[in-house]
Parts: structure tokens; C-alpha cells; sequence
């Protein structure tokens, strides 16, 4: 796009502004590398060096179009030539670069040894204030300087902008261009439709066929062609996706999808369409939302109307449902409903606390209630007057004792166990409760026999000569170690192997022998009663090999209490702790 740059602006305003003319007078043609033409014209553009310049030649003719708009233009004929070039600028009469434009690459050839050359024409259009009046042209552009094709593609690009702002990227009239299944095919329906602005019309049913490899999508291909004597819409159907392009003669193609078909070969609709008919846009935007009404018709709760505005009044009073209030006024009528310095409990978290309230927390004037109970003013507490205490501590009053009862609920009993304490004995003795006997019977040791003693002589009954008995007395073993039961005056003590026998031979009066012999044929036991002269003590000892514990009962014989004294050395005090059950949530105000 060619432009006026800064050292064209400011020769321009120069000029103008001491009434002087603005005096264009040559073109230079240069052939920059890289030089990009897409981009726009470097408002700080200079004269190209001297090495890229190819030609330089005077304005052709020149001529204006409006006040504002003047066409100073070159033209080239074949006897110029050869050269390529990208790059054109406008030079004054003093050699200041006015203007500059980025072309492709052209190349200019000169007619020779039979070869026809090439005639071109390049145009540079100005505007600025009173160009005309500055320039002195008062010559008409000729038809030849205007680049006739530019404005009509200009036209028909306003127009496809226009139809863009209006309907989108793609707006279809009620059932226009959507496909459909026809007898194991598809067909698309008649109708109208704009793509990228671009109007289209199908006049009749377009035939389908089943494309191979579902699923698939069906897109039209849209695009503005060039006819002898019009532009016209030209659509073509694709089976797939791809995006928009420029094909290689330059023109722009939209791309867009109006239906999708599924492995199983059903249609599935993608176009964006509304219900507009014959009637037009308008008509279908003032049906579908009812925007057209009369002076008369005021607006309800269903229907789009005339609504007027409140008054202050009616707001308060809260009566009238057919007028509507503003921001400022339903900020007032909430101040009614809810007045600054109203406290609520806010039970969400402490950063969702709603705009215009705030956290009751002692701070810019506002109470603080956090961790404490509110109790309602009155005659005995006063507005923002606080107290009370997290715990109460009682007066130390010197040492003192504390008394204390069980009460008494009858007979009863305690059990428990002692402690293993590890290895230990048991002493205990007999009462000495008088003269007492004990019996006892010696052990079954098996098979044993007795022996017979005569004089301290230990006879068998063999060697015993015949003789008589004078018993006298008997001493019968107890135990060995102590004879202290005896029987008759000639028991011998000394004697402690058995039973001594004395006394006359009151038998048969003549000499005989004793057949004797003791019975040992089984185990038996022998009865011994010890007698007791006395009152006397036993002695029992009992060893523990181990660690084991005692279990114990005491009896309660009736009803009874228990009394606990609690003694108190010196002054002192105790705190109790007072608190109710308690939910906590955050106490807000309303601030604005």
C-alpha cells in the first residue's frame, strides 16, 4: 500500500503553510533484495542506494480527482526497458522523497530484434487538505490514470463486509443448502444462505453422491469470480474439511461445513440457520423479539413494552409493579430494608464476606465480637458496653480443710488383688488354747520285720530257753529320739530299739521255745496317740518359690460412710472455667 512518509508530510505541510506550491515532479524506480511487499511502507523510508536505483523518469501526466485527491502518474512505454523493480517513490523538485510503494517484483522490457516489449503504467494517488489548491493541477485524471479494476475490487469487498457484519461467518435462510437423504444418496435443498458475506443461492436441488470411506463432511467451497461483464458467487461442493485458501490466481476462497455423515451414513446438520424468509431480516428480528412496539404498549412481565421509572415515593411505598427503578434508587430502598451498622452472622468463609459489609472485628470503629456472645442492651447493660471473662477465679480465703461424705447404701464388700512383690515367706503360729491330743498314723513302707531284744541281747525265737512271763511293763517307740509314753514301774529308758519284756515266769513251768516271727507279708499302718501335758505353741513356716499375687474380700456387716478430710496448706484459689456450648460463626456489619 503506498504511502506519504515523514519527509513527504512535513515538505507538504511546509509548503502549504507558507502558501507556497507543492512541486512533484519525477519518479524513481529501484530493485531493493529482500525487500518484502507485503508489509506496509516504512513511515522513515529514505532514497534507496545509488547501486538499486534502475530508472528515474518525470511525471507522465498528472490530474486531480477531488479537492482533496490528486494522481501523479508514469507511464512507460516500450521503448523502455530492461530492468526489474520492487520499489517506486515520488520525488519533489527539490529531491524530497514524498511517497513510497512496495510492489512485486516487475519486470520491464524493451521492444528488440523482433521481440515486443511492454508498456506500463504506475500511479501514485495523494490526499491532503486542498491538494488541488496546493498542487495547481487543474487538470481532471484521465481515465487511464485510474486503476479502474482496484475500485471495483474495492467495492466488492465493502459490500462482502458490509453482509459479514450483518450475518457472521455463515447465516442459512430457514432450510436453504441443507443436505438431505434422497433414494440411498443425498441431495441439497434450495435456498440462501452468506458465507463470509458473500450472498448464495441455490436454485434447485443439487445432487449428492455417497461418498466413499464414512464418516465424512460436506462443505461449500465459496468464492467471488470474475465474469466478462459482473462479479457472481460461485459454489462448489466438497466432500471433507479444509480451511480457507487463495487459489493461484489470487482470489479468496471461503470454506464451510453444512453437514456431517456418519459411518452408518445418516445426515447430521452443521449449518447455522434461522427462519428467515421473504420477509427479510428485519421483519424476523422484530417478530422473533418483539422490539417494534406503539406508543401504547407498555412493557409486562411477558411482553416487551414502554416502562416508566419510579419515583422515590413509589419505591418506598412498595405498591406500583409497573414501573422500573434505578441502581441508585434500589441501593436506597435496600438501605430501608437492611441500614448500615445492621450486624448478621455470616456463615460463610472470612474472604467470601459479601461487598459493603465487613468483619466485626474492633477495627475503623466497627465492634469486636470475635470469640464473644452478644447479649441485648438494655436497662442493665449499655449499647457497645463488653465484659465478662474466659474463666472465674474465687477469693483465697487462708488455709482451710475440705469435708466430705460418701453416703451410705448398705451392706457391701471390697475385693482386689496384692501386688507380686517377687519371693517371700509366710509366718504364723497356733493358739495355745489348752491341753489338746494329736493323732497320726505312720506311713505304709512295705513289706517289713521285728526283732526281739533279752537282756540287751538280740535273740530269735529259736534260742530262746524255756521259761516263764512276768509281765510288768511295756515301752512302746513312739518315734525315735523321744520314749515320753511309757506304761508300768519297769520300763527301762535306755532301751530304745524296741519293747523290753521282764518279770517271773508264770507260763507252763518248764523249759519251751517261742515260735515268733513278724508279719510282713503287705504294707500296713500303725495308730500312735501322743498325749499332751499342757498348753503349747506350733510353729508353721511357709517358703514362696515365685512371684504370684493374693486375692482378698473384706465384708461390710451393715450400713456405713466414709469421711474424707482434704487438708489446705497456706492461701490459695481455684479457677473454673465457664463456657457454654457454642456454634461459631463470623459476625458482620453492613459498611455501605
Amino acid at each position: 500500500m503506498p504511502a506519504i512518509i515523514n519527509t513527504g508530510a512535513a515538505y507538504i505541510a511546509a509548503k502549504t503553510g507558507a502558501s507556497e506550491p507543492v512541486e512533484i515532479s519525477r519518479f524513481v524506480l529501484a530493485d531493493i533484495s529482500g525487500l518484502d511487499h507485503t508489509q506496509p511502507v516504512n513511515p522513515a523510508e529514505a532514497m534507496p542506494a545509488i547501486n538499486d536505483i534502475v530508472h528515474e523518469a518525470a511525471v507522465s501526466q498528472k490530474g486531480y480527482l477531488s479537492l482533496d485527491k490528486v494522481v501523479y502518474s508514469l507511464a512507460m512505454d516500450t521503448s523502455v526497458g530492461d530492468f526489474p523493480f520492487n520499489w517506486l517513490g515520488l520525488v519533489a523538485s527539490d529531491s524530497t522523497l514524498i511517497a513510497v510503494a512496495y510492489l512485486p517484483r516487475t519486470i520491464k522490457t524493451a521492444t528488440a530484434n523482433g521481440v515486443q516489449g511492454n508498456n506500463i503504467t504506475r500511479n501514485f494517488l495523494l490526499q491532503f487538505a486542498d491538494a488541488q489548491q496546493a498542487t495547481g493541477i487543474n487538470v481532471p485524471a484521465e481515465t487511464w490514470q485510474i486503476d479502474f479494476t482496484a475500485w471495483l475490487n474495492s467495492m466488492d469487498e465493502r459490500v462482502r463486509l458490509s453482509n459479514r457484519d450483518i450475518y457472521g461467518r455463515a447465516t442459512f435462510f430457514e432450510s436453504g443448502w441443507k443436505l438431505v437423504a434422497d433414494n440411498g444418496d443425498y441431495k441439497i435443498l434450495p435456498g440462501i444462505a452468506y458465507v463470509e458475506g458473500i450472498r448464495i443461492v441455490n436454485a434447485q436441488d443439487i445432487f449428492v453422491p455417497t461418498p466413499s470411506g464414512l464418516p465424512k463432511s460436506i462443505c461449500l467451497d465459496v468464492s467471488l469470480q470474475k465474469d466478462v461483464d459482473q462479479v457472481k458467487a460461485v459454489v462448489t461442493v466438497y466432500v471433507g474439511l479444509k480451511d480457507d485458501y487463495v487459489d493461484s490466481a489470487g482470489v479468496q476462497h471461503y470454506v464451510e461445513r453444512i453437514a456431517g455423515l456418519t459411518v452408518s451414513g445418516s445426515t447430521q446438520d452443521r449449518r447455522a440457520y434461522h427462519n428467515i424468509n421473504e420477509g427479510g431480516v428485519i421483519k424476523y428480528l422484530t417478530t422473533r423479539t418483539n422490539l417494534y412496539v406503539s406508543v401504547n404498549q407498555f412493557a409486562t412481565t411477558t411482553e416487551h413494552g414502554i416502562v416508566k421509572r419510579a419515583t422515590q415515593t413509589q419505591v418506598l411505598e412498595r405498591a406500583d409493579d409497573q414501573t422500573y427503578v434505578s441502581p441508585k434508587q434500589l441501593w436506597a430502598a435496600l438501605d430501608h430494608l437492611v441500614p448500615k451498622n445492621v450486624g448478621v452472622f455470616w456463615h460463610g468463609t472470612l474472604d467470601d464476606i459479601p461487598e459493603g459489609w465487613a468483619l466485626c472485628d474492633g477495627q475503623d470503629g466497627r465492634p469486636n465480637t470475635i470469640s464473644r456472645v452478644i447479649v441485648c442492651a438494655g436497662a442493665q447493660y449499655a449499647i457497645g458496653e463488653s465484659g465478662g471473662a474466659d474463666s472465674q477465679t474465687s477469693s483465697a480465703n487462708g488455709g482451710h480443710t475440705h469435708t466430705a461424705s460418701s453416703s451410705t447404701t448398705g451392706a457391701h464388700t471390697h475385693s482386689g488383688d496384692t501386688a507380686d512383690g517377687g519371693l517371700h515367706t509366710h509366718s504364723a503360729s497356733s493358739g495355745n488354747a489348752g491341753s489338746h491330743s494329736h493323732s497320726a498314723s505312720t506311713g505304709s513302707a512295705g513289706a517289713h520285720a521285728h526283732t526281739i531284744s533279752v537282756a540287751n541281747h538280740t535273740l530269735a525265737t529259736s534260742r530262746i530257753p524255756a521259761h516263764g512271763h512276768s509281765i510288768n511293763s511295756i515301752s512302746m517307740l513312739k518315734y525315735p529320739g523321744n520314749e515320753s509314753s511309757w506304761f508300768g514301774p519297769d520300763y527301762d529308758p535306755s532301751d530304745r530299739d524296741g519293747a523290753t519284756v521282764t518279770g517271773a515266769n508264770n507260763g507252763s513251768g518248764g523249759a519251751h521255745n517261742h515260735s515268733a516271727s513278724s508279719n510282713n507279708t503287705g504294707a500296713h499302718t500303725h495308730t500312735v496317740s501322743v498325749a499332751s501335758n499342757g498348753t503349747h505353741n506350733h510353729s508353721v513356716s511357709v517358703n514362696k518359690d515365685g512371684t504370684h499375687k493374693h486375692s482378698y474380700v473384706t465384708s461390710n456387716d451393715g450400713l456405713h460412710s466414709h469421711t474424707i478430710t482434704v487438708g489446705s496448706v497456706g492461701n490459695h484459689s481455684h479457677s473454673v472455667d465457664v463456657r457454654q456450648r457454642y456454634y461459631a460463626a463470623a459476625h458482620i456489619i453492613r459498611i455501605a
